[in-house]
């Protein structure tokens, strides 16, 4: 949205003298993402810097919220990596296990250790 065009809104306005229909333009409610509020005392330059501070601490705001959001999604996706490899160690695990009972029985069935069988040794 651009600034209003007072002068053409003034000489459009219909209701009464030229003083009436100025005033009727400029108090009129405008929906404008920059107004400001004024206050006393304050020259316009400090207006303008207190605007400006507080439109980047907004940002700073936003800022910190996409971050926020972008952490969540991060580490949501460490975990889900995270428990898919414990899930794939937990099934090398298991296999690991069942290996080393096999050699187990097979140690005790045979009287000679697996190991020793496996390298040549018995």
């Amino acid at each position: 949205m651009a600034a209003a065009d007072l002068d053409t809104e003034i000489k459009e306005a219909d209701e009464g003298d030229g003083e009436t229909r100025a005033r009727t333009v400029i108090t009129k409610h405008r929906a404008c993402k920059s107004w400001y509020p004024w206050k006393e005392f304050c020259n316009p330059k400090e207006h303008f810097e207190e605007f400006k501070m507080l439109q980047l601490e907004k940002r700073r705001e936003e800022f910190e919220d996409r971050m926020e959001e972008s952490r969540k999604a991060f580490e949501l996706k460490l975990d889900e990596r995270n428990n898919k490899e414990r899930r794939r160690t937990d099934k090398i695990m298991v296999w690991l296990a069942i290996a080393a009972i096999i050699f187990a029985v097979a140690e005790v069935v045979s009287g000679v250790p697996a190991i020793q069988r496996l390298l040549g040794l018995d």
